[in-house]
């Protein structure tokens, strides 16, 4: 089957599919933890009387059992020199009680690794690993593929990549979702990361910048001296990866937030507009018996807010739009920002764009890539536009400071 026919054919008909194929096999008798293509081969009946029970149900689509019948998982059963034989006779069970009008899909799945960074799978292991089994099953005479239960996008690009280097056959991939939506929860994520990395930023630079204001300080230009070195030098990415990993912060929003707690720019901004606030208020809050803190806290601050208002909305800005410091540090999905999410919802649409329609986006049909790149625009865009107007007067009045009136 082509994709042109494959496409006809969805256009004119509802196609039904099977499905919960291991489910059944285990209440058959299959036991947990065996390798399920192996148990396969030794009980033909059992799948092939399945088989027949989809196709009497009105199923159009019947997935050859070669679920699992990749290199990376025949390995770990010690079948790796069986693989072209696993998915050729799998997939003729199948097409020995097809009857005409009913296509069997060579059935692929996750490789079960982590991709990287969270794992040692690669796309270039991926789409190895899926352009061998893809080509068995073509040659098996099967007529569609489909890439069942995928999680990763990355890796299911990999499958859609590999089917079209080897075949012409139709593709189908399904994904497997988070019921609780993973674009909500990203953005709750990304506020949360926005606001506590924003109040740590504010707490770092607020409380180093009140006592650099201070000429009198012992040391001063020292301090300042190696804050602007930081300006001109980093210690690079795999350095930085090296301290966070030390410091056990791996994994978790710490390491979004502590690296960067101070930045030096804005630090200097925050520095300048202290020197300039009136030291008379100072002295007189001294002599009503005001301890350094409480003249902090009581009368520099709220002095400070235009200065604030504006280093914290550079700040939050900076979170907000930040995916790749998470990309590094971050292994756990439910714990991703928007950015990451709204990435690999842009390269999922790249692949299905590339190929035509390897991608099933639903009834709609596969959105062209650049709907896709506008709406994770507007989704990375419109909450942190929200933000603006409430500090927006004393955003003009910062951006001011130091100014001088021509």
């Amino acid at each position: 089957m082509t994709k042109q026919e494959f496409q006809k054919l969805t256009e004119n008909h509802v196609l039904l599919l099977d499905g919960a194929t291991g489910s059944n096999l285990m209440k058959a008798g299959m036991p947990r933890g065996v390798c399920t293509e192996s148990w396969v081969l030794e009980h033909k009946d059992v799948i092939q009387s399945l088989q027949k029970a989809y196709i009497e149900a009105g199923s159009h689509i019947i997935y050859a059992p070669t679920f699992g019948g990749n290199r990376i998982n025949l390995t770990m059963h010690g079948l790796e020199d069986q693989i072209e034989q696993i998915n050729h006779t799998l997939a003729g069970y199948t097409k020995e009680i097809t009857p005409e009008g009913v296509y069997v899909a060579g059935d692929i799945t996750t490789t079960g690794k982590m991709m990287a960074p969270a794992g040692d799978m690669t796309y270039e292991k991926a789409f190895e690993t899926y352009q061998e089994q893809i080509g068995y099953l073509r040659d098996a005479g099967v007529d569609l593929i489909v890439a069942e239960t995928m999680i990763n996008i990355e890796e299911t690009l990999a499958a859609v990549d590999a089917c079209q280097s080897v075949c012409d056959l139709p593709i189908i991939c399904t994904v497997t979702v988070e019921a609780d939506g993973s674009i909500f929860r990203g953005l709750a994520n990304s506020f949360f990361i926005m606001i506590a990395g924003t109040v740590v930023n504010m707490a770092f630079t607020t409380t180093l910048a009140y006592p650099l204001s201070k000429s009198n300080l012992k040391g001063r230009n020292v301090v300042l001296n190696v804050i602007i070195v930081t300006m001109l030098f980093s210690g690079g990415m795999i350095p930085n990866y090296l301290v966070v990993k030390g410091l056990g912060l791996l994994d978790s929003y710490w390491a979004l937030m502590l690296p960067g707690a101070v930045n030096a720019f804005n630090l200097i901004i925050v520095k300048n507009f202290f020197q300039e606030l009136p030291h008379e208020l100072e002295e007189a809050a001294r002599i009503d018996g005001c301890s350094d803190v409480g003249i902090f806290a009581k009368i520099i601050l709220p002095l400070s807010k235009p200065a604030l208002a504006s280093v914290g909305l550079f700040y939050a800005v900076s979170h907000w739009n930040d995916f790749f410091n998470s990309l590094i540090y971050l292994n756990s999905t439910e714990k991703f920002p928007v950015q990451i999410i709204l990435r690999q919802i842009v390269l999922l649409a790249q692949g299905a764009s590339a190929d035509g329609s390897a991608v099933d986006f639903g009834v709609g049909g596969t959105p062209p890539e650049q709907v896709v790149k506008m709406a994770a625009t507007v989704v990375a865009t419109i909450p942190i536009l929200c933000v603006y107007p409430f500090v927006q007067k004393y955003f003009e009045q910062g951006v001011m400071v130091g100014a001088v009136k021509g």
